[in-house]
Protein backbone atom coordinates (compact mmCIF):
# COMPACT_ATOMS: atom_id res chain seq x y z
CA UNK A 1 0.00 0.00 0.00
CA UNK A 2 0.98 3.08 -1.02
CA UNK A 3 0.62 6.36 1.85
CA UNK A 4 0.14 9.31 -0.50
CA UNK A 5 2.25 12.23 -0.30
CA UNK A 6 0.67 15.71 0.54
CA UNK A 7 2.43 18.63 -0.94
CA UNK A 8 1.82 22.04 0.03
CA UNK A 9 1.02 24.75 -2.87
CA UNK A 10 1.11 27.36 -0.43
CA UNK A 11 3.00 30.32 -1.50
CA UNK A 12 4.85 33.14 -0.40
CA UNK A 13 2.60 36.53 -0.25
CA UNK A 14 3.00 40.15 1.23
CA UNK A 15 -0.39 40.57 2.01
CA UNK A 16 -0.46 40.85 6.03
CA UNK A 17 -2.68 37.92 7.36
CA UNK A 18 -6.46 38.26 8.53
CA UNK A 19 -9.19 40.59 5.77
CA UNK A 20 -8.36 42.88 4.01
CA UNK A 21 -7.54 46.06 5.65
CA UNK A 22 -9.75 47.87 2.45
CA UNK A 23 -12.71 45.49 3.74
CA UNK A 24 -12.21 46.14 7.30
CA UNK A 25 -11.75 50.05 6.88
CA UNK A 26 -15.07 50.13 3.80
CA UNK A 27 -16.86 53.72 4.66
CA UNK A 28 -20.17 52.89 3.31
CA UNK A 29 -22.17 51.03 6.24
CA UNK A 30 -21.44 54.43 8.15
CA UNK A 31 -22.67 56.33 5.80
CA UNK A 32 -25.83 54.15 5.06
CA UNK A 33 -26.86 54.56 8.55
CA UNK A 34 -25.74 58.13 8.79
CA UNK A 35 -27.88 58.94 5.87
CA UNK A 36 -30.90 57.35 7.22
CA UNK A 37 -30.33 59.21 10.54
CA UNK A 38 -30.48 62.22 8.19
CA UNK A 39 -33.75 60.99 6.55
CA UNK A 40 -35.68 61.39 9.82
CA UNK A 41 -34.15 63.42 10.57
CA UNK A 42 -35.21 66.08 7.32
CA UNK A 43 -38.94 64.37 7.63
CA UNK A 44 -39.37 65.69 11.30
CA UNK A 45 -38.24 68.86 9.82
CA UNK A 46 -40.27 68.80 6.78
CA UNK A 47 -42.98 67.92 9.21
CA UNK A 48 -42.36 70.54 11.33
CA UNK A 49 -42.16 72.86 8.31
CA UNK A 50 -45.95 71.70 7.42
CA UNK A 51 -47.45 72.64 11.08
CA UNK A 52 -45.80 75.78 10.86
CA UNK A 53 -47.35 76.64 7.58
CA UNK A 54 -50.98 75.46 8.64
CA UNK A 55 -50.89 77.32 11.91
CA UNK A 56 -50.02 79.82 9.75
CA UNK A 57 -52.75 79.81 7.12
CA UNK A 58 -55.18 79.05 10.24
CA UNK A 59 -54.20 82.15 11.71
CA UNK A 60 -54.43 84.54 9.01
CA UNK A 61 -57.36 82.81 8.31
CA UNK A 62 -58.86 83.78 11.89
CA UNK A 63 -57.57 87.65 11.42
CA UNK A 64 -59.36 87.82 7.74
CA UNK A 65 -62.65 86.45 9.24
CA UNK A 66 -62.07 88.28 12.55
CA UNK A 67 -61.79 91.71 10.39
CA UNK A 68 -64.90 90.61 7.71
CA UNK A 69 -67.22 90.27 10.23
CA UNK A 70 -66.41 93.77 12.21
CA UNK A 71 -66.03 95.02 8.70
CA UNK A 72 -69.50 94.13 8.23
CA UNK A 73 -70.95 95.34 11.60
CA UNK A 74 -69.58 98.72 11.16
CA UNK A 75 -70.52 99.01 8.05
CA UNK A 76 -74.31 98.18 8.68
CA UNK A 77 -73.71 100.64 12.09
CA UNK A 78 -72.58 103.36 9.61
CA UNK A 79 -75.48 102.90 7.24
CA UNK A 80 -78.11 102.88 10.05
CA UNK A 81 -76.70 106.28 11.68
CA UNK A 82 -76.82 107.66 8.09
CA UNK A 83 -79.63 107.08 7.34
CA UNK A 84 -80.61 109.68 10.09
CA UNK A 85 -78.28 112.21 8.87
CA UNK A 86 -79.31 116.15 8.71
CA UNK A 87 -77.84 116.67 5.30
CA UNK A 88 -78.39 113.18 3.13
CA UNK A 89 -76.91 114.80 0.38
CA UNK A 90 -74.21 114.72 1.45
CA UNK A 91 -73.70 110.81 2.45
CA UNK A 92 -73.40 109.56 -0.79
CA UNK A 93 -72.08 111.14 -3.84
CA UNK A 94 -70.73 110.93 -7.59
CA UNK A 95 -66.73 112.49 -6.61
CA UNK A 96 -66.45 109.74 -3.36
CA UNK A 97 -66.24 112.29 -0.85
CA UNK A 98 -69.28 111.54 0.73
CA UNK A 99 -69.39 110.50 4.25
CA UNK A 100 -70.53 107.10 3.11
CA UNK A 101 -67.43 106.44 1.04
CA UNK A 102 -64.26 108.34 3.00
CA UNK A 103 -65.80 106.51 6.32
CA UNK A 104 -65.71 103.10 4.69
CA UNK A 105 -62.80 103.63 2.56
CA UNK A 106 -61.23 104.79 6.11
CA UNK A 107 -62.33 101.57 7.78
CA UNK A 108 -61.15 99.11 5.34
CA UNK A 109 -57.81 100.21 5.21
CA UNK A 110 -58.15 100.24 8.99
CA UNK A 111 -59.22 96.34 9.18
CA UNK A 112 -56.19 95.47 6.54
CA UNK A 113 -53.59 96.59 8.46
CA UNK A 114 -54.32 93.87 10.94
CA UNK A 115 -53.96 91.30 8.39
CA UNK A 116 -50.42 89.17 8.61
CA UNK A 117 -50.94 87.42 5.06
CA UNK A 118 -50.74 89.28 1.35
CA UNK A 119 -52.67 87.09 0.05
CA UNK A 120 -55.91 87.38 2.84
CA UNK A 121 -55.46 91.23 2.51
CA UNK A 122 -56.27 90.66 -1.01
CA UNK A 123 -59.26 88.66 0.01
CA UNK A 124 -60.28 91.13 2.26
CA UNK A 125 -60.44 93.70 0.18
CA UNK A 126 -62.38 92.07 -2.30
CA UNK A 127 -64.86 91.07 0.03
CA UNK A 128 -64.80 94.43 1.64
CA UNK A 129 -65.27 96.14 -1.79
CA UNK A 130 -68.58 93.51 -2.19
CA UNK A 131 -70.17 93.96 1.00
CA UNK A 132 -69.97 97.88 0.77
CA UNK A 133 -71.27 98.16 -2.61
CA UNK A 134 -73.93 96.09 -1.65
CA UNK A 135 -75.06 98.45 1.69
CA UNK A 136 -74.41 101.75 -0.30
CA UNK A 137 -76.78 100.64 -2.96
CA UNK A 138 -79.42 99.66 -0.10
CA UNK A 139 -78.24 103.46 1.87
CA UNK A 140 -79.00 105.04 -1.22
CA UNK A 141 -82.52 103.88 -1.51
CA UNK A 142 -83.22 104.47 2.14
CA UNK A 143 -81.68 108.14 2.07
CA UNK A 144 -83.87 108.90 -1.59
CA UNK A 145 -86.96 107.36 0.15
CA UNK A 146 -86.37 109.93 3.02
CA UNK A 147 -85.65 112.60 0.81
CA UNK A 148 -88.98 111.76 -1.05
CA UNK A 149 -91.05 111.39 1.70
CA UNK A 150 -88.92 115.00 3.36
CA UNK A 151 -90.49 116.55 0.14
CA UNK A 152 -93.81 115.42 0.40
CA UNK A 153 -93.97 116.48 4.18
CA UNK A 154 -92.84 119.93 3.26
CA UNK A 155 -95.55 119.84 0.34
CA UNK A 156 -97.73 118.33 2.67
CA UNK A 157 -97.22 121.32 4.81
CA UNK A 158 -97.44 123.82 1.85
CA UNK A 159 -100.67 122.71 0.70
CA UNK A 160 -102.40 122.58 4.54
CA UNK A 161 -100.96 125.90 5.13
CA UNK A 162 -102.84 126.88 1.50
CA UNK A 163 -105.63 125.28 2.48
CA UNK A 164 -106.03 126.92 5.69
CA UNK A 165 -105.58 130.20 4.11
CA UNK A 166 -108.01 129.74 1.31
CA UNK A 167 -110.91 128.07 4.06
CA UNK A 168 -111.66 132.02 5.17
CA UNK A 169 -115.23 132.58 3.91
CA UNK A 170 -115.00 136.23 3.78
CA UNK A 171 -111.54 135.92 1.80
CA UNK A 172 -111.96 138.62 -1.12
CA UNK A 173 -112.05 136.76 -4.22
CA UNK A 174 -109.24 138.91 -5.95
CA UNK A 175 -106.16 137.77 -2.99
CA UNK A 176 -108.27 134.13 -3.13
CA UNK A 177 -106.95 134.39 -7.03
CA UNK A 178 -103.51 135.59 -5.95
CA UNK A 179 -102.81 132.89 -3.75
CA UNK A 180 -103.72 130.19 -6.05
CA UNK A 181 -101.70 131.26 -8.59
CA UNK A 182 -98.74 131.34 -6.16
CA UNK A 183 -99.80 127.34 -5.11
CA UNK A 184 -99.95 126.32 -8.65
CA UNK A 185 -96.46 127.74 -9.35
CA UNK A 186 -95.53 124.98 -6.84
CA UNK A 187 -97.23 122.43 -8.07
CA UNK A 188 -95.46 123.27 -11.31
CA UNK A 189 -92.07 123.19 -9.92
CA UNK A 190 -92.87 120.16 -8.02
CA UNK A 191 -93.51 118.27 -11.11
CA UNK A 192 -91.18 119.57 -12.95
CA UNK A 193 -88.47 117.86 -10.10
CA UNK A 194 -89.46 114.78 -10.53
CA UNK A 195 -91.52 114.84 -7.07
CA UNK A 196 -94.79 114.67 -8.55
CA UNK A 197 -96.71 113.14 -11.74
CA UNK A 198 -99.20 114.92 -13.57
CA UNK A 199 -101.48 112.73 -12.50
CA UNK A 200 -100.46 113.05 -8.64
CA UNK A 201 -101.35 117.28 -9.95
CA UNK A 202 -104.53 116.19 -10.77
CA UNK A 203 -105.29 114.48 -7.77
CA UNK A 204 -104.26 116.64 -5.72
CA UNK A 205 -106.24 119.94 -7.34
CA UNK A 206 -108.74 117.93 -7.26
CA UNK A 207 -108.55 117.17 -2.94
CA UNK A 208 -107.47 120.83 -2.36
CA UNK A 209 -110.74 122.89 -4.40
CA UNK A 210 -113.19 120.31 -1.97
CA UNK A 211 -111.25 120.38 1.39
CA UNK A 212 -110.98 124.51 0.67
CA UNK A 213 -115.51 124.17 -0.79
CA UNK A 214 -115.96 122.36 2.61
CA UNK A 215 -114.42 124.48 4.60
CA UNK A 216 -115.57 127.47 3.47
CA UNK A 217 -119.29 126.12 3.49
CA UNK A 218 -118.61 125.14 6.98
CA UNK A 219 -117.43 127.65 8.45
CA UNK A 220 -120.00 130.09 6.73
CA UNK A 221 -123.03 128.21 7.64
CA UNK A 222 -121.76 127.18 11.15
CA UNK A 223 -125.15 126.76 13.10
CA UNK A 224 -127.63 128.53 10.53
CA UNK A 225 -129.54 126.41 8.45
CA UNK A 226 -131.24 128.87 6.09
CA UNK A 227 -127.43 129.59 4.39
CA UNK A 228 -126.96 126.44 3.38
CA UNK A 229 -130.52 126.15 1.46
CA UNK A 230 -129.50 130.15 0.07
CA UNK A 231 -125.83 127.80 -1.52
CA UNK A 232 -128.23 125.30 -3.04
CA UNK A 233 -130.48 128.01 -4.41
CA UNK A 234 -127.55 129.94 -5.84
CA UNK A 235 -126.48 126.51 -7.75
CA UNK A 236 -129.56 125.40 -8.97
CA UNK A 237 -129.74 129.60 -10.13
CA UNK A 238 -127.20 128.49 -12.50
CA UNK A 239 -128.64 126.83 -15.14
CA UNK A 240 -130.49 130.22 -15.71
CA UNK A 241 -127.41 132.16 -15.83
CA UNK A 242 -125.97 129.77 -18.29
CA UNK A 243 -129.38 130.11 -20.42
CA UNK A 244 -129.09 133.64 -20.23
CA UNK A 245 -132.32 134.18 -18.75
CA UNK A 246 -131.21 135.47 -15.60
CA UNK A 247 -127.97 137.59 -14.74
CA UNK A 248 -125.46 136.33 -11.76
CA UNK A 249 -126.31 139.30 -9.80
CA UNK A 250 -130.35 138.87 -9.83
CA UNK A 251 -129.08 134.96 -9.40
CA UNK A 252 -127.26 135.54 -6.40
CA UNK A 253 -130.28 138.14 -4.62
CA UNK A 254 -133.25 135.45 -5.89
CA UNK A 255 -131.25 132.68 -3.89
CA UNK A 256 -131.25 134.73 -0.59
CA UNK A 257 -127.64 134.91 0.25
CA UNK A 258 -125.74 137.53 1.83
CA UNK A 259 -123.01 139.76 0.20
CA UNK A 260 -120.49 137.91 2.69
CA UNK A 261 -121.17 134.90 0.94
CA UNK A 262 -119.70 135.71 -2.39
CA UNK A 263 -116.15 133.74 -2.11
CA UNK A 264 -117.47 130.76 -0.44
CA UNK A 265 -120.06 130.57 -3.38
CA UNK A 266 -116.95 131.16 -5.82
CA UNK A 267 -115.60 127.89 -3.96
CA UNK A 268 -118.19 125.16 -4.53
CA UNK A 269 -118.61 126.59 -8.20
CA UNK A 270 -115.24 125.31 -8.67
CA UNK A 271 -116.41 122.31 -8.38
CA UNK A 272 -119.05 119.93 -10.33
CA UNK A 273 -122.50 120.21 -9.44
CA UNK A 274 -123.17 116.72 -7.74
CA UNK A 275 -120.27 117.15 -5.81
CA UNK A 276 -121.26 121.03 -4.74
CA UNK A 277 -125.01 119.74 -3.45
CA UNK A 278 -123.42 116.73 -1.02
CA UNK A 279 -121.00 119.51 0.37
CA UNK A 280 -123.92 121.83 0.93
CA UNK A 281 -126.51 118.88 2.39
CA UNK A 282 -124.15 117.26 4.46
CA UNK A 283 -123.00 121.01 5.67
CA UNK A 284 -127.00 121.08 6.02
CA UNK A 285 -127.41 118.41 8.30
CA UNK A 286 -124.15 119.48 10.64
CA UNK A 287 -125.91 122.90 11.18
CA UNK A 288 -129.35 121.46 12.15
CA UNK A 289 -127.57 119.38 14.64
CA UNK A 290 -125.71 122.51 15.61
CA UNK A 291 -128.82 124.55 15.53
CA UNK A 292 -130.93 121.92 17.70
CA UNK A 293 -127.74 121.61 19.98
CA UNK A 294 -127.82 125.33 20.87
CA UNK A 295 -131.56 124.94 21.12
CA UNK A 296 -131.28 122.54 24.08
CA UNK A 297 -128.85 124.38 25.55
CA UNK A 298 -130.62 127.54 25.62
CA UNK A 299 -133.67 125.71 27.04
CA UNK A 300 -131.20 124.12 29.41
CA UNK A 301 -130.16 127.55 30.21
CA UNK A 302 -133.74 128.74 30.26
CA UNK A 303 -134.86 126.37 32.73
CA UNK A 304 -131.79 126.84 34.93
CA UNK A 305 -132.88 130.61 34.92
CA UNK A 306 -136.33 129.78 35.66
CA UNK A 307 -135.36 127.36 38.94
CA UNK A 308 -133.30 130.13 39.83
CA UNK A 309 -135.97 132.95 39.31
CA UNK A 310 -138.99 129.98 41.05
CA UNK A 311 -136.45 129.60 44.32
CA UNK A 312 -136.33 133.20 44.44
CA UNK A 313 -139.98 133.91 44.02
CA UNK A 314 -140.22 131.23 46.80
CA UNK A 315 -137.38 133.02 49.43
CA UNK A 316 -139.90 136.43 49.00
CA UNK A 317 -142.21 135.04 51.34
CA UNK A 318 -140.06 134.98 53.96
CA UNK A 319 -140.54 138.74 54.02
CA UNK A 320 -144.17 138.46 53.96
CA UNK A 321 -144.63 139.95 57.35
CA UNK A 322 -145.57 144.30 57.38
CA UNK A 323 -144.92 144.31 61.04
CA UNK A 324 -141.57 143.00 60.89
CA UNK A 325 -138.14 144.89 60.13
CA UNK A 326 -135.49 143.51 57.99
CA UNK A 327 -132.08 144.40 56.64
CA UNK A 328 -130.39 143.92 53.45
CA UNK A 329 -127.98 140.99 54.68
CA UNK A 330 -131.28 138.92 55.15
CA UNK A 331 -132.19 139.51 52.24
CA UNK A 332 -128.78 138.47 50.89
CA UNK A 333 -128.85 135.25 52.56
CA UNK A 334 -132.20 134.76 51.24
CA UNK A 335 -131.45 135.89 47.56
CA UNK A 336 -128.36 136.87 46.19
CA UNK A 337 -129.69 137.92 42.96
CA UNK A 338 -132.01 139.87 44.24
CA UNK A 339 -129.75 141.91 46.93
CA UNK A 340 -126.92 142.54 44.14
CA UNK A 341 -129.42 143.76 41.38
CA UNK A 342 -132.33 145.53 43.59
CA UNK A 343 -130.14 147.17 46.86
CA UNK A 344 -126.97 147.71 45.72
CA UNK A 345 -126.81 150.85 47.17
CA UNK A 346 -127.80 150.21 50.49
CA UNK A 347 -125.47 148.49 53.28
CA UNK A 348 -125.61 145.02 54.43
CA UNK A 349 -126.93 146.24 57.96
CA UNK A 350 -129.19 148.63 56.45
CA UNK A 351 -133.10 148.57 58.10
CA UNK A 352 -135.91 147.85 55.35
CA UNK A 353 -139.61 146.97 55.75
CA UNK A 354 -141.84 144.11 54.44
CA UNK A 355 -142.79 146.37 51.22
CA UNK A 356 -139.21 147.96 50.48
CA UNK A 357 -138.13 143.89 49.99
CA UNK A 358 -141.21 143.68 47.87
CA UNK A 359 -140.30 146.15 46.12
CA UNK A 360 -136.91 144.67 45.33
CA UNK A 361 -138.25 141.78 44.57
CA UNK A 362 -140.64 142.44 42.26
CA UNK A 363 -138.10 144.42 40.04
CA UNK A 364 -136.01 142.04 39.67
CA UNK A 365 -138.71 140.03 38.68
CA UNK A 366 -139.66 142.29 36.53
CA UNK A 367 -136.15 142.80 34.20
CA UNK A 368 -136.48 138.96 34.21
CA UNK A 369 -139.99 139.08 32.70
CA UNK A 370 -140.55 136.29 35.07
CA UNK A 371 -144.22 137.27 36.80
CA UNK A 372 -147.19 135.58 35.98
CA UNK A 373 -150.64 137.16 36.49
CA UNK A 374 -151.21 134.27 39.32
CA UNK A 375 -147.72 134.68 40.95
CA UNK A 376 -149.20 138.53 41.08
CA UNK A 377 -151.91 138.06 42.68
CA UNK A 378 -150.29 135.64 44.80
CA UNK A 379 -147.77 138.41 46.42
CA UNK A 380 -150.46 141.25 46.50
CA UNK A 381 -152.19 138.29 49.06
CA UNK A 382 -148.95 137.46 50.67
CA UNK A 383 -148.10 141.40 51.46
CA UNK A 384 -150.96 143.25 50.92
CA UNK A 385 -150.76 147.50 51.06
CA UNK A 386 -150.49 148.14 54.69
CA UNK A 387 -148.14 147.85 57.11
CA UNK A 388 -150.36 145.74 59.41
CA UNK A 389 -149.19 142.17 59.84
CA UNK A 390 -151.45 139.58 58.46
CA UNK A 391 -150.28 137.31 60.16
CA UNK A 392 -151.41 135.53 63.99
CA UNK A 393 -149.64 136.63 66.89
CA UNK A 394 -149.95 132.38 67.55
CA UNK A 395 -150.63 129.56 65.21
CA UNK A 396 -154.02 127.40 65.15
CA UNK A 397 -151.98 124.00 66.07
CA UNK A 398 -154.99 121.98 63.88
CA UNK A 399 -154.66 123.73 61.07
CA UNK A 400 -150.92 123.89 61.20
CA UNK A 401 -150.76 120.47 61.64
CA UNK A 402 -153.20 120.08 58.70
CA UNK A 403 -150.94 122.15 56.72
CA UNK A 404 -147.68 120.02 57.85
CA UNK A 405 -149.73 116.74 56.04
CA UNK A 406 -150.22 118.78 53.03
CA UNK A 407 -146.28 119.98 52.67
CA UNK A 408 -144.89 116.51 53.52
CA UNK A 409 -147.10 114.87 50.77
CA UNK A 410 -146.13 117.11 48.32
CA UNK A 411 -149.90 118.97 47.68
CA UNK A 412 -149.39 122.17 49.39
CA UNK A 413 -149.82 125.08 47.31
CA UNK A 414 -149.07 128.93 48.20
CA UNK A 415 -152.60 129.75 47.84
CA UNK A 416 -153.78 127.51 50.54
CA UNK A 417 -151.10 128.64 52.61
CA UNK A 418 -152.14 132.31 51.77
CA UNK A 419 -155.16 131.54 52.82
CA UNK A 420 -154.34 130.41 56.06
CA UNK A 421 -151.30 132.77 56.56
CA UNK A 422 -153.94 134.70 59.37
CA UNK A 423 -154.23 131.20 61.41
CA UNK A 424 -149.91 131.12 61.36
CA UNK A 425 -147.33 133.36 62.88
CA UNK A 426 -144.98 134.76 60.14
CA UNK A 427 -142.76 132.05 61.50
CA UNK A 428 -144.75 129.04 60.32
CA UNK A 429 -145.75 130.62 57.09
CA UNK A 430 -142.12 131.04 56.49
CA UNK A 431 -141.35 127.43 57.17
CA UNK A 432 -144.15 125.57 55.13
CA UNK A 433 -144.00 128.15 52.31
CA UNK A 434 -140.08 127.07 52.14
CA UNK A 435 -141.03 123.72 52.34
CA UNK A 436 -143.58 123.88 49.10
CA UNK A 437 -140.89 123.79 46.50
CA UNK A 438 -138.78 120.97 48.30
CA UNK A 439 -141.63 119.05 48.92
CA UNK A 440 -142.54 118.89 44.99
CA UNK A 441 -139.19 117.98 43.85
CA UNK A 442 -139.05 115.31 45.96
CA UNK A 443 -142.17 114.22 44.26
CA UNK A 444 -141.04 114.41 40.82
CA UNK A 445 -137.68 112.42 42.01
CA UNK A 446 -140.45 110.09 43.23
CA UNK A 447 -142.40 110.04 40.17
CA UNK A 448 -139.26 109.69 38.06
CA UNK A 449 -137.92 106.64 39.82
CA UNK A 450 -141.75 105.04 39.32
CA UNK A 451 -141.19 105.38 35.76
CA UNK A 452 -137.55 104.05 35.50
CA UNK A 453 -138.54 101.13 37.20
CA UNK A 454 -141.53 100.20 35.30
CA UNK A 455 -139.86 100.70 32.15
CA UNK A 456 -136.83 98.98 33.99
CA UNK A 457 -134.25 101.77 32.46
CA UNK A 458 -130.60 100.98 34.13
CA UNK A 459 -129.25 104.49 33.43
CA UNK A 460 -125.72 103.19 34.61
CA UNK A 461 -125.28 99.70 32.18
CA UNK A 462 -128.29 99.34 29.70
CA UNK A 463 -127.62 97.41 27.07
CA UNK A 464 -128.31 98.10 22.89
CA UNK A 465 -130.72 95.50 22.38
CA UNK A 466 -133.80 96.09 21.09
CA UNK A 467 -136.09 95.88 23.81
CA UNK A 468 -133.91 98.61 25.62
CA UNK A 469 -134.23 100.57 22.92
CA UNK A 470 -137.60 100.00 22.85
CA UNK A 471 -137.96 100.97 26.67
CA UNK A 472 -136.21 103.88 26.42
CA UNK A 473 -137.99 105.52 23.70
CA UNK A 474 -141.29 104.99 26.32
CA UNK A 475 -139.54 106.04 28.74
CA UNK A 476 -138.08 109.44 27.43
CA UNK A 477 -141.63 110.34 25.75
CA UNK A 478 -143.34 110.21 29.61
CA UNK A 479 -140.31 111.82 31.59
CA UNK A 480 -140.64 114.96 28.63
CA UNK A 481 -144.19 115.00 29.10
CA UNK A 482 -143.22 114.91 32.98
CA UNK A 483 -140.59 117.04 33.26
CA UNK A 484 -142.49 119.84 30.68
CA UNK A 485 -145.45 120.44 32.63
CA UNK A 486 -143.61 120.31 36.25
CA UNK A 487 -141.36 123.15 34.64
CA UNK A 488 -144.33 124.78 33.66
CA UNK A 489 -145.96 124.87 37.03
CA UNK A 490 -143.20 125.82 38.52
CA UNK A 491 -142.44 128.75 36.10
CA UNK A 492 -145.84 130.07 36.74
CA UNK A 493 -145.53 129.76 40.90
CA UNK A 494 -148.08 127.34 41.26
CA UNK A 495 -145.88 124.10 41.80
CA UNK A 496 -147.56 120.67 41.18
CA UNK A 497 -148.63 118.69 44.12
CA UNK A 498 -147.36 115.12 44.68
CA UNK A 499 -150.67 113.75 43.91
CA UNK A 500 -150.77 116.08 40.48
CA UNK A 501 -147.51 114.65 39.91
CA UNK A 502 -148.54 110.96 40.56
CA UNK A 503 -151.51 110.86 38.61
CA UNK A 504 -149.78 112.87 35.55
CA UNK A 505 -147.15 110.38 35.53
CA UNK A 506 -149.76 107.13 35.62
CA UNK A 507 -151.55 109.22 32.44
CA UNK A 508 -148.25 109.04 30.40
CA UNK A 509 -147.44 105.51 31.64
CA UNK A 510 -150.84 104.58 30.43
CA UNK A 511 -150.68 106.41 26.96
CA UNK A 512 -147.05 104.77 26.42
CA UNK A 513 -147.97 101.39 27.82
CA UNK A 514 -149.85 100.02 24.35
CA UNK A 515 -147.34 100.70 22.05
CA UNK A 516 -144.61 99.50 24.43
CA UNK A 517 -146.07 96.47 25.22
CA UNK A 518 -146.69 95.86 21.00
CA UNK A 519 -143.23 96.32 20.52
CA UNK A 520 -141.58 94.59 23.24
CA UNK A 521 -143.63 91.43 21.65
CA UNK A 522 -142.62 92.10 18.18
CA UNK A 523 -139.08 92.29 19.44
CA UNK A 524 -139.63 89.00 21.75
CA UNK A 525 -141.10 86.94 18.54
CA UNK A 526 -137.85 88.18 16.23
CA UNK A 527 -135.51 87.24 19.13
CA UNK A 528 -137.02 83.57 19.15
CA UNK A 529 -137.42 83.68 15.08
CA UNK A 530 -133.55 84.27 14.62
CA UNK A 531 -131.95 83.62 17.98
CA UNK A 532 -133.61 80.64 19.17
CA UNK A 533 -133.84 78.54 15.86
CA UNK A 534 -132.13 75.30 16.95
CA UNK A 535 -134.53 74.73 19.79
CA UNK A 536 -138.38 73.30 18.69
CA UNK A 537 -142.40 74.12 19.75
CA UNK A 538 -141.43 77.83 21.55
CA UNK A 539 -144.74 79.51 20.99
CA UNK A 540 -145.66 83.02 21.35
CA UNK A 541 -148.08 82.41 24.16
CA UNK A 542 -145.52 81.79 26.96
CA UNK A 543 -142.25 81.07 25.65
CA UNK A 544 -140.34 81.06 28.68
CA UNK A 545 -142.35 77.38 29.76
CA UNK A 546 -142.00 76.46 26.05
CA UNK A 547 -138.68 76.73 27.06
CA UNK A 548 -138.19 74.99 30.26
CA UNK A 549 -140.33 72.45 28.96
CA UNK A 550 -137.48 71.66 26.63
CA UNK A 551 -134.98 71.60 28.62
CA UNK A 552 -136.77 69.47 30.98
CA UNK A 553 -137.14 66.98 28.60
CA UNK A 554 -133.88 66.37 27.09
CA UNK A 555 -131.34 63.44 28.97
CA UNK A 556 -128.35 65.13 30.93
CA UNK A 557 -126.01 64.80 29.00
CA UNK A 558 -127.34 66.80 26.28
CA UNK A 559 -128.74 69.36 28.86
CA UNK A 560 -124.89 69.93 29.99
CA UNK A 561 -124.26 70.87 26.31
CA UNK A 562 -126.63 73.45 26.17
CA UNK A 563 -126.82 74.53 29.10
CA UNK A 564 -125.20 77.67 28.35
CA UNK A 565 -127.25 78.31 25.25
CA UNK A 566 -130.31 77.51 27.87
CA UNK A 567 -129.49 80.09 30.43
CA UNK A 568 -128.90 83.05 28.39
CA UNK A 569 -132.08 82.32 26.56
CA UNK A 570 -134.05 82.19 29.81
CA UNK A 571 -132.65 85.64 31.04
CA UNK A 572 -133.66 87.20 27.64
CA UNK A 573 -137.10 85.55 27.64
CA UNK A 574 -137.71 86.52 31.30
CA UNK A 575 -136.38 90.33 31.00
CA UNK A 576 -139.39 90.26 28.22
CA UNK A 577 -142.12 88.61 30.06
CA UNK A 578 -141.07 91.37 33.17
CA UNK A 579 -141.99 93.66 30.29
CA UNK A 580 -144.99 92.37 28.58
CA UNK A 581 -146.44 91.13 31.44
CA UNK A 582 -146.98 87.73 30.29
Amino acid sequence: MRIPVFRSEAQATNEAPGASIRARMDPNVFVQAELRKGDVFTETMKQVGDYALVRAKAEAEVQYNEAMLAAEEEMRSLAESLKESGRLGDVINEKGTGSWQVQTKDMRERLADGLSSRSMTDAFNARFNQQELTLRFQLRDAIESRIKARAAAAAGARQEKFVAEMSNPYTPIEKATMLYTSHSAEIDASVANGIMTSEMRSTVDTKIVRQIAENTVSAYVFDDPTRANAFAEALDLQDEINAGTMTAEEAYEQSGLDPDGAYTLFTLQLLPRDEALEIIYDTLGKSNRLFEAQEKERERVDKANDSALAGNYKAMFMFADSSATFTKADVMVAAPDVAASALADLTPDAPITSQTVRQAFEKFFNQNNYLSPTQRKEIETAFGTTNVSRFGTTTNQDILADLNVLASSGQLTLTRLNVEAPSLTSTDYISLANNIGTASNASLSDAVKRVTNYFRIDEAGADDSDAVKIAKRSYNTVLFGLNEEFNKRQSEGNPMTRTEITTLANTLIDSQRDAFVGLEIEARTAYIQFSMTNIPDIGEEDPLADLDAWYSSLPDVEKQNVQQDYNRHRYVLQDFKTRIGR
